[in-house]
């Protein structure tokens, strides 16, 4: 029997992460968070990453984004994550919420370019 694991890919989502018990707001626990992820599904699988804060608390397992920078996430998880070399050619696609002439995503993008070293 194949498993055909060459044809599974992850997206992972900020928020997703963070609300699930998984911390990424300081270097230490970000890279704790990446190397747990690596060990258990591989970060060779991330084909893309849904960026968004959260206004829920850690752990909460409640699924609410709110825009870069402006939740319980707060900025410097995105600036890890903009930063890893690892993820250089990984698409990251920002995923707030939008009001119908979608201004928020060019300030959100505005936010994230700025944490880019």
């Amino acid at each position: 029997m194949t498993t055909h694991e060459e044809r599974i890919g992850i997206c992972l989502d900020t928020c997703h992460v963070f609300v699930a018990g998984y911390d990424i707001r300081t270097p230490e626990t970000y890279h704790t968070t990446m190397a747990e992820f690596d060990r258990i599904i591989g970060l060779e699988r991330i084909k893309v990453f849904h960026f968004n804060d959260t206004d829920k608390a850690f752990g909460s397992r409640s699924d609410r984004h709110a825009h870069i920078g402006k939740g319980q996430i707060g900025l410097e998880a995105f600036r890890l994550f903009v930063n890893d070399p690892r993820f250089t050619n990984v698409p990251m696609i920002i995923e707030t919420p939008k009001e119908k002439e979608m201004l928020e995503d060019i300030e959100n993008l505005a936010v994230l370019r700025g944490l880019q070293a």
